[in-house]
């Protein structure tokens, strides 16, 4: 049976539902109509563009996406298929005494072998896919043992993945749904495309020191903050992504995770989506309930109207959260960041934010709405 993800329609991040289709009906008109095995919890609005005043209009309603494939790469589960307000409630240890009864889920108890201690795996360990590269360098000695340089190769993965679905993925705190390492150049052989990402215990996509990978049109429900991360990559492409439901790995289900926050300006409020690239194009992009931002980064340079365009983020604590730490040395020779063509609504704190410490910051045709501050910036400089 066929199973639609359904984005949250207000604040809070946790509104977005999942639903099993038992029936397609047609209408006279030519319209589908869906019916699902059980109604819906929230009123979902999917009406035509909110309009403001002659000039302005907003599109505010819930997206829909197909979760279930053909072919499936499922990882360990249990009780994700749980609201998560359920799956959240209990409480982590990292004892292993395992005592059943005291109101700790320990490693090694499961909701089968303790269901009154835990919804599910104490130990969250899911699907993972890893495209990498690495070198070999040989070195050729003869008998006498007078050795002289040899060769080297290089060896790179390529990865095309179409209309696939990745059941239970991620690693808490290890790895990602899917991986790309040190692959450089060679991420130009890399292609993820409507791809469904049901139900995570860590990211979902993970680019380090990879370039021009294309990550288009894919579905992902219920990650860890951030849903997608690029780290030193270069020249990425990030196009027609619905994410919906980001949590904070620091509070995830009911624990304290580690002593404190690296970085704490930029983590303590990172993105679904976050651009610790270069030359990154992101178009396109929907953020749909996060515990934290929808999309983070150190922003485009100034005229620049290509790499960020048409993101929407809503559902979220913050829409758009500049990079602290990056974004003064990205922009270091002309002093200016910029934001462009980004909408953010409901939205608990700010739609735009940026401490920026830099003498310019532009940000051109922005739309936040119910936001309790639209745009906030710190800026600084000679």
């Amino acid at each position: 049976l066929s199973r639609l993800e359904i984005t949250p329609p207000d604040y809070d991040a946790h509104a977005a539902e999942v639903r099993t289709i038992t029936e397609v009906a047609r209408t006279t008109t030519g319209h589908s109509i869906l019916h699902f095995a059980l109604a819906l919890e929230h009123e979902h609005y999917s009406g035509p563009l909110l309009t403001y005043g002659s000039k302005r209009s907003v599109r505010m309603q819930s997206r829909v996406g197909l979760l279930t494939r053909n072919i499936v790469i499922r990882g360990d589960g249990q009780g994700e298929e749980q609201s998560y307000h359920f799956w959240n409630v209990q409480k982590a240890s990292d004892s292993s005494a395992q005592q059943c009864g005291n109101g700790l889920c320990e490693v090694g108890e499961t909701s089968l072998s303790c269901s009154i201690d835990c919804v599910g795996s104490a130990y969250e360990f899911g699907a993972s896919i890893l495209v990498g590269a690495y070198s070999e360098d040989y070195t050729v000695c003869d008998a006498f043992l007078q050795c002289q340089e040899g060769y080297q190769r290089r060896f790179s993965g390529q990865l095309d993945l179409d209309n696939v679905e990745m059941r239970y993925f991620g690693q808490n705190d290890k790895r990602a749904g899917l991986e790309l390492i040190n692959l450089d150049d060679g991420g130009a052989n890399v292609s993820v495309t409507n791809v469904a990402m049901n139900r995570g215990y860590y990211h979902a996509i993970d680019i380090q020191n990879s370039n021009s990978a294309i990550i288009d049109g894919n579905l992902i429900f219920r990650s860890h903050l951030p849903t997608l991360r690029i780290e030193n990559g270069n020249r990425n492409v990030i196009s027609n992504n619905l994410a919906c439901v980001a949590i904070f790995w620091n509070t995830h289900r009911g624990a304290i995770q580690g002593k404190g926050l690296a970085s704490p300006k930029l983590n303590a409020m990172i993105g679904m989506f976050h651009d610790g690239g270069t030359n990154s194009k992101f178009a396109g992009n929907i953020a749909a309930g996060s515990e934290r931002a929808g999309f983070s980064g150190p922003g485009v340079a100034c005229g620049d109207t290509q790499s960020f365009v048409q993101n929407v983020a809503h559902s979220a604590l913050a829409g758009y959260w500049f990079d602290f730490y990056r974004t003064p040395s990205v922009h270091a020779q002309t002093g200016c960041a910029a934001l462009t063509d980004f909408t953010a609504w409901k939205i608990w704190e700010y739609g735009i934010y940026g401490e920026t410490l830099m003498p310019y910051v532009h940000v051109t045709g922005a739309k936040v709405l119910d936001s309790k501050v639209g745009i906030w910036l710190h800026m600084g400089g000679a």
